[in-house]
C-alpha cells in the first residue's frame, strides 16, 4: 500500500512538473472590425470541446488589452477565429511580434487573412513558420457545420499541434522593441497664443 502511495505521488509530481502554464492554455481571439463572421461563436465551443478532450485550456476574448507581452507569455499559442480589420494598435502589435519571436505559435482560421492589411510582418505570418515561432492558417470554416465535422476538428487539431511545440517561450531571442502604450505620456502646454513668431 505504501509502494502504491509512493507511486502517485511521484506520478503526480511527475505531471505537475511536465505541464508549464504555456503548454496548458490557448488563446482564442475573434475580435472583428469589419465584416462578421456567424460561426465564430461556434468556433469558440467547438475549440472549448476540443480543448477538453485533447487536456489544455482555452480562454476566448475580444478584449484587445489581452495583448501585452505580459499577459501573451501565458500562452502556448494565439488563435485569431475569424478576426477581421484592424484590430491591433502598434504597442499590441510590437507585444504579439515579440511573442512569436520568443516561439509562440499562431493559427489563424478562416476570416484571419481579413486582418491589419497594412502590418506587414502580419501578413507574412499568415503565410508560414514565421520570425522564430509557428504559424498554421486555414481557408476552411465558413458555417457553424465546420466545427461539428470531425474531419476539421481534426485538421485544426493537427495544426494547433503544431503550433504549440514543445519549448518555453524564451523573449530572450525577441527583437521587435516593445512600444509605450500612448496614455504614459502627458502634454503639457507652455505658452500660447504668441504675437511674435520667433
Amino acid at each position: 500500500m505504501k509502494a502504491v502511495r509512493i507511486f502517485i505521488v511521484f506520478l503526480w509530481i511527475g505531471t505537475i512538473s511536465s505541464c508549464s502554464p504555456e503548454a496548458d492554455k490557448i488563446l482564442i481571439f475573434s475580435k472583428t472590425e469589419g465584416s462578421r463572421q456567424g460561426s465564430i461563436e461556434a468556433g469558440v465551443v467547438a475549440m472549448k470541446r476540443l480543448g477538453e478532450e485533447k487536456g489544455f485550456l482555452v480562454e476566448a476574448t475580444e478584449d484587445v488589452s489581452y495583448f501585452t507581452e505580459e499577459v501573451l507569455r501565458n500562452y502556448a499559442a494565439v488563435v485569431f477565429l475569424n478576426t477581421t480589420g484592424d484590430i491591433l494598435n502598434g504597442p499590441q502589435r510590437a507585444d504579439f511580434e515579440r511573442y512569436i519571436q520568443a516561439g509562440g505559435g499562431f493559427v489563424g482560421v478562416h476570416a484571419a487573412t481579413d486582418t491589419e492589411y497594412d502590418w506587414p510582418w502580419y501578413n507574412k505570418l499568415v503565410g508560414a513558420d514565421f520570425d522564430g515561432g509557428r504559424a498554421f492558417f486555414t481557408e476552411m470554416d465558413h458555417s457553424d457545420d465546420s466545427f461539428e465535422d470531425p474531419i476539421f476538428m481534426e485538421h485544426l487539431w493537427g495544426g494547433l499541434r503544431y503550433v504549440v511545440g514543445k519549448d518555453k517561450l524564451d523573449y530572450g531571442k525577441a527583437r521587435t522593441e516593445r512600444i509605450p502604450e500612448e496614455n504614459r505620456y502627458v502634454r503639457q502646454v507652455l505658452d500660447q497664443n504668441l504675437d511674435e513668431p520667433m
